[in-house]
């Protein structure tokens, strides 16, 4: 009989980790100020969700964490509910939750992905970019 508390550890064992695929870096110890930040507009989030793409892209080409500093400069002015990222090693996805000032609900999806897994810089390359990862590694993707 398995125990409950080893399931999360099974669950998570057919992912092998692989350092050299990390979440883009989205914070530092910068403090953010309420007084400073503003509910973003549902609108912004299209926008900003552009320009992580635009960032990841950089970042892969050109190497570096200075390619995401106009992302996280325009992060800032809003206020966040939180960021995130999920635990399946190369597969992992990462993005930050906005607060709008809109009544729950009725704002949308207020979540700007910051990392696809797998090395994708937007939803549109998951699928090719597992391929390419299953196919280098022979390991099945999480």
């Amino acid at each position: 009989m398995i125990r409950l508390t080893f399931l999360p550890l099974l669950l998570l064992a057919g992912c092998e980790q692989d350092t050299k695929l990390k979440p883009a870096p989205i914070t530092d110890n910068r403090e953010r100020s309420l007084a400073t930040q503003s509910y973003i507009d549902p609108k912004r989030i299209s926008v900003l969700q552009s320009e992580a793409t635009k960032a990841c892209l950089c970042k892969r080409s050109n190497g570096g964490d200075k390619c995401w500093n106009i992302f996280t400069r325009e992060v800032d002015k809003y206020r966040q509910s939180g960021e995130w990222a999920s635990a399946c090693g190369p597969g992992s996805t990462s993005g930050i939750d906005f607060e709008s000032a809109m009544p729950k609900g009725r704002g949308g999806n207020m979540t700007v992905m910051t990392s696809f897994g797998y090395g994708a810089c937007s939803a549109d390359e998951v699928a090719a970019k597992k391929a390419e990862y299953e196919k280098k590694s022979g390991m099945k993707g999480c």
